[in-house]
């Protein structure tokens, strides 16, 4: 029988799966050397997504791997908005 930890170690695991792809793209967009705010807007709706998962997530598991996954999706969220501010 699977213990809860078990639960909610797949369920990171199947975040990292599902989500990685987003967390690396997102970083890929941080550094970006162009500038297009509109494209840089897709892609905060992008991480705010991401950090909303994230926070389910953590919600879920309260683990320090889940921690991780916000404190991640939280940053680049922030530095994409600092993309965009910084073109104003």
């Amino acid at each position: 029988m699977n213990s809860m930890n078990d639960y909610k170690n797949k369920a990171i695991i199947l975040h990292a799966e599902v989500y990685g792809w987003l967390y690396r793209a997102l970083d890929e967009m941080v550094k970006a050397e162009w500038h297009n705010d509109e494209l840089f807007k897709v892609w905060l709706g992008r991480a705010e997504f991401l950090v909303r998962q994230s926070k389910k997530l953590h919600a879920a598991c309260e683990n320090d791997y889940s921690k991780r996954a916000l404190i991640r999706a939280l940053q680049l969220k922030v530095e994409i908005n600092k993309k965009i501010s910084s073109n104003i």
